[in-house]
């Protein structure tokens, strides 16, 4: 299947910048939920859990159907 046979097609090439702070807090409440010790500042955060940041925002109004911001 080529690229633009496939369903992402649309997708592809696109791109989306994001900014955050990486808040301790954050952390903290990923290790009491996953288990293990909360990082210290500076240290790299353990694999994947740059997914507890970078979070859309979008007022309720905001949102399409499925929860998500409307595009």
């Amino acid at each position: 299947m080529s690229d633009r046979e496939s369903p992402f097609a649309a997708w592809i090439g696109r791109k989306e910048t994001v900014e955050d702070t990486l808040d301790p807090m954050q952390a903290a409440k990923a290790a009491a939920t996953l288990g293990g010790a909360v990082p210290a500042a500076g240290d790299p955060l353990p694999p994947l859990w740059h997914w507890f940041y970078f979070l859309p925002k979008a007022p309720q109004d905001g949102l399409g159907e499925d929860g998500h911001p409307e595009k």
